[in-house]
């Protein structure tokens, strides 16, 4: 995955700890800081998707009819449910005298789905085919425990409309997005140019004459072509590299969040190999092969690849929906005067169609392909969201980022449909901080158990449109565990911080270890005093948010913290 460009530079140091107070006492056990030899026990839940041959929903199994292993060994079933439409209805119905949930015997996990409309990648009469069908989707869809939430590729991503549970705000921001028309109108223009160049010199009614390939006019056109062909797929690899750091960017934020993640990518597709169709059409019109070998160079599956690693990684399904619909000729309409070669107009749509598929099946989603009309396929995207079987096992955490291969089986029922995530990471708790950070960053939520503070002090010029913004970062001792050490009381703290400006860019994640050694002399009257860090970032002149995250080492507790600043 490509790392995403930042005007945010993070430069952070200690400037001062401040641990305060003087008694003397002898060392005594922190308050509530007893200790125990422990082994950390993770549930690991894989959702798993039944469908029978007709594409509905199998919700009749049990979970013997399960075989689920992790990197090859057998894992028992701890967890067991079925989820379905009515279920979910059932149970978060089940309300209390003032409204609250009176009882919830399975666990209804927040199910966050994103909508991304790919702007450079799409076509706007594509988009406006398919864009009522996915407000008719929200509005059957967004209900607890969904929430959505809109982001639009705009040369960089927006955020258009934050994670909500209010369809009309997710259709207004549909509305928002339906208006702007990207990189991929011209891209498709000059797709079309280089065609009809092509197929100008193929209906040339002496195009079969001996030497008339061979004729000096005929060489450089030639020349040219080819040159036009090899710049296109240039600017395609480029607009498809900032597609993917695009998803990419939509993965870190939402990696911090606690429940089911998913993204529904509407475009008129991404080009497994840009400019694949181009070149075929001028092999097979020049009669020269030597072109095709430039087919390995523009082969885009490495990076498509990297994309579906980060995706399970921050366990998010991709759906895809091709807003192109059913293209017999792809490249072909009504403006078009000369139909392509056959071959090479299949060979770009399975390009870009591959894709799509790849990114889905890579990642236990769906892709909605060759369709005019993608209810179908929408729905089938709803049934995933309310109609999936839970299975946990449990396995000792190794307190480390590990990759794990799953594979999920249903022996006796060969005949079903079953999709899951084929991957699990399990993540440190230190991952765990970072992704929730970047989150922050995103996303609005509350946890700060430990009165984790952020304090911003006066901007100062450093050079030409970049300043050196001070900020203060600071937690009450009282809330750190201390431990006798040496005669002292120590603790310590792990200090994460990301930050994204008013474009969308994220900084490189900072993280910083402090140690808090109070001699025991002071320890009594340091309870009321705040340990404080003090950091300096660089950053250019524009609105910034900045989020921090603190772990406390001995108990693992985390808190966070953000705050917004205009610079200057």
């Amino acid at each position: 995955m490509r790392k995403i460009a930042t005007s945010v530079h993070v430069a952070a140091a200690l400037i001062c700890a401040v641990a305060a107070a003087d008694h003397r006492q002898t060392p005594e056990p922190t308050a509530g800081s007893g200790f125990v030899d422990e082994v950390e026990v993770t549930v690991v839940n894989v959702e798993a998707y039944v469908r029978d041959p007709q594409g509905r929903p199998v919700t009749d199994l049990t979970a013997e009819d399960f075989r689920v292993s992790q990197d090859g060994i057998p894992m028992s079933i701890s967890n067991f449910e079925v989820l379905t439409p009515d279920r979910f209805q059932r149970e978060l119905a089940a309300t209390g005298p003032e409204g609250s949930i009176a009882t919830t015997p399975i666990d209804v996990r927040p199910s966050y789905v994103v909508l991304f409309v790919d702007n450079e990648n799409i076509l706007p009469r594509h988009r406006s085919r398919v864009m009522h069908r996915v407000r008719d989707f929200v509005d059957g869809v967004l209900v607890p425990p969904v929430q959505m939430m809109v982001v639009s590729s705009e040369r960089s991503l927006k955020v258009i409309q934050p994670f909500c549970d209010d369809p009309e705000s997710v259709n207004r921001a549909l509305d928002r997005v339906s208006k702007y028309a990207g990189g991929r109108v011209e891209r498709d223009r000059e797709r079309r140019f280089i065609i009809e160049r092509i197929e100008e010199i193929n209906s040339d009614p002496d195009v079969n004459a001996p030497g008339f390939l061979n004729s000096t006019e005929m060489v450089i056109s030639q020349v040219q072509i080819e040159a036009q062909i090899l710049a296109y797929a240039e600017r395609e690899s480029d607009s498809l590299a900032d597609a993917l750091a695009a998803l990419g960017q939509v993965f870190t934020m939402v990696s911090g969040l606690e429940g089911r993640t998913s993204v529904i990518h509407v475009s008129s597709g991404l080009p497994m190999s840009p400019g694949i169709g181009l070149m075929h059409e001028y092999a097979a019109v020049f009669r020269d092969n030597s072109i095709l070998v430039k087919q390995q160079q523009v082969n885009q599956l490495p990076n498509f690849h990297s994309l579906a690693a980060a995706a399970n990684l921050d366990a998010v399904s991709l759906y895809t929906i091709d807003a192109s619909g059913l293209n017999p000729l792809e490249g072909f309409g009504a403006d078009d005067y000369r139909p392509p070669n056959a071959y090479a107009s299949a060979s770009t749509m399975k390009s870009y169609q591959d894709s799509l598929r790849y990114m889905a099946d890579a990642t236990g989603g769906l892709a909605v392909v060759n369709t005019n009309d993608v209810s179908a396929g929408l729905q089938s995207i709803r049934d995933d969201l309310f109609s999936y079987y839970s299975l946990g096992y449990t396995i000792s955490a190794s307190g480390e980022d590990r990759l794990h291969r799953i594979r999920v089986d249903l022996p006796n029922h060969p005949d079903y449909d079953l999709r899951y995530r084929e991957w699990y990471v399990e993540k440190s708790q230190a991952t765990q901080v970072q992704e929730r950070v970047y989150s922050s960053l995103v996303l609005d939520f509350d946890d700060n158990p430990m009165g984790l503070r952020v304090a911003v002090g006066d901007p100062m010029p450093a050079a030409r449109t970049r300043w050196h913004v001070p900020f203060h970062v600071s937690v009450p001792l009282r809330n750190v565990t201390l431990v006798p050490e040496a005669g002292d009381y120590v603790g310590r703290l792990e200090l994460f911080l990301g930050a994204r400006d008013s474009r969308g860019l994220e900084s490189r994640p900072e993280r910083m270890e402090h140690e808090i050694r109070i001699p025991a002399t002071r320890y009594r009257a340091s309870g009321n005093e705040l340990y404080r860090i003090d950091i300096q970032l660089l950053v250019k002149e524009e609105q910034h948010r900045v989020g921090v995250g603190v772990m406390d080492h001995t108990t693992r507790q985390t808190s966070y913290a953000r705050v917004d600043v205009a610079v200057p």
